[in-house]
């Protein structure tokens, strides 16, 4: 985070806290604690940060929330709704996977929930104005491991899941304000078989369009997303 041309470090804990600490001297300039767990990737824009704020028990779906920041504290303005498809999988497996990106004033969600291990997940994207907590656009009842959302000129870029099987990993392109009436675009396959880490997935740098990748076999590999 940067206030006043000064760059800080904002972390959230598994324990349930939000700090924003002076790296040159290690100082913690404030704590909001009594939040849930946090295990993912924060990833604010200039003024806000949404986290975790509910949760104690494994399988018990926890509650996203956004945060206004400033040197002297974080204040709360809003939350997602209280309902099961807006759950937030915040325990080891699930929740070390980043399910957010923030930009130009929206926030583009994830929420993958269910009932029990017999049952498919929801998968729910969403997209949120982050100053007022208002629902954009969204889709449910998406039955696709999608995580790592990541902006592309004027569309998102979904990744799946890599960890339990090469032969899993697709790509999700949907434009940035997805109708809930329309179809969405099909699922696109590697042509390579991809590999990352086990309970957080790598994250792949974007360049010019462009998304770079490890294989299986160890070497690097690019694709040219503006062509798909």
């Amino acid at each position: 985070m940067t206030f006043d041309e000064t760059e800080y470090v904002l972390c959230a804990t598994s324990s349930g806290e939000l700090r924003l600490i002076d790296p040159k001297s290690g100082k913690v300039l404030w704590t909001v604690k009594d939040l849930g767990p946090n295990r993912h990737t924060l990833t604010p824009d200039s003024q806000r940060v949404i986290v975790n704020v509910s949760g104690k028990e494994k399988g018990e779906y926890g509650r996203l929330a956004c945060y206004e920041l400033s040197l002297t504290g974080a204040k709360r303005i809003w939350e997602m709704p209280d309902e099961f498809e807006y759950g937030h999988a915040w325990w080891p497996d699930d929740g070390a996977h980043r399910k957010i990106v923030q930009h130009e004033g929206k926030a583009h969600l994830m929420f993958a929930v269910r009932k029990s291990k017999s049952e498919p997940r929801i998968v729910s994207p969403v997209t949120v104005d982050t100053a007022t907590g208002k629902i954009l656009a969204e889709r449910r009842n998406m039955d696709h491991p999608m995580i790592m959302p990541s902006i592309v000129e004027d569309r998102l870029l979904f990744f799946g899941d890599l960890n339990h099987h090469p032969a899993w990993g697709k790509w999700w392109l949907l434009p940035k304000d997805f109708p809930a009436n329309k179809p969405l675009p099909e699922a696109v396959p590697f042509d390579h078989l991809l590999t990352s880490g086990y309970e957080v997935q790598l994250e792949f740098p974007i360049v010019a369009g462009r998304v770079f990748m490890r294989s299986i076999e160890g070497k690097i590999v690019c694709y040219d997303i503006q062509k798909q």
